[in-house]
């Protein structure tokens, strides 16, 4: 490989891992019909739980990561 494909290679290869953990960070957030929120990303998902047609109104939270739960306080 000869300099400028070295040169070209040290500025794509940065692009490329930012690229790639936007992809697999960055969440997206999907409204449930009963108030609660998810945000959901390749790698892990955050739940939201709110029950607003509940009396008090309840709410909690869920965290997977890679579908392994790992933290739960809604006993839902």
């Amino acid at each position: 490989m000869n300099d400028s494909g070295k040169k070209r290679l040290k500025r794509v290869l940065p692009i490329i891992a930012v690229v790639t953990a936007l992809i697999l960070f960055l969440p997206i957030p999907v409204q449930m019909r009963d108030g609660s929120v998810e945000y959901k990303a390749l790698t892990y998902s955050v739940i939201h739980y709110r029950r607003l047609y509940e009396n008090p109104p309840r709410e909690g939270y869920a965290v997977e990561v890679f579908g392994v739960l790992v933290y739960n306080d809604w006993d839902g």
